[in-house]
């Protein structure tokens, strides 16, 4: 009976995760009295490493914008596993835009339901980058663009915007998505 109630838990999360990576990108509006600021923050949005990579952990990216820094975006990066992550670059038509993390702390959590229920680590590691608008603009018009670098204490790795995540949805359509959100609040 505990067998079957695990199944079915992994089941569920299995299908709860699917629906995360399909269908367009949750873009939530939020007005805050104190500041009269308005922000625009995304759902989550599932990177994999370029397929030369072979089978390697997938990431996550979150967006935020505000009125008061309107040609920035603030990208929260997460990935499994302890790490530092200090810093995050993007080729874009041949220029280097490199970035150092917003704080040189790098976040790190433990979630126990992953690691007992779903068998994974439980471990996982993020920080924020403020990247320009136009630099993610710039990755949604052009496949060229959409690899991206996150250095840190032990190395780097580079994530794909156009490799397919999860059910079959490409990270650049969801990151065009919240791009033309943003431009249509300007």
């Amino acid at each position: 009976m505990r067998l079957v109630s695990r199944i079915v838990l992994i089941c569920v999360l299995c299908l709860t995760a699917g629906a995360a990576f399909a269908g367009k990108l949750k873009i939530k509006e939020e007005y805050d009295d104190f500041t009269k600021e308005m922000y625009l923050r995304s759902g989550n949005v599932t990177v994999c490493q370029p397929r030369s990579a072979g089978m390697v952990p997938c990431a996550t990216l979150r967006f935020e914008w505000r009125t008061s820094a309107s040609d920035m975006i603030i990208v929260h990066f997460e990935t499994s596993g302890y790490t530092s992550l200090t810093g995050m670059a993007f080729n874009v038509d041949g220029n280097i835009s490199s970035h150092d993390s917003v704080s040189p702390t790098t976040d790190l959590d433990y979630d126990s339901s992953l690691a007992q229920f779903a068998g994974l680590s439980g471990q996982s590691s993020s920080n924020l980058f403020l990247i320009p608008l136009s630099t993610l603009k710039a990755v949604t018009e052009s496949e060229e663009n959409g690899i991206f670098r996150i250095t840190g204490t032990d190395g780097y790795a580079n994530y794909d915007f156009y490799r397919k995540s999860g059910f079959g949805s490409i990270p650049a359509d969801k990151l065009r998505d919240f791009v033309t959100r943003v431009e249509s609040e300007k």
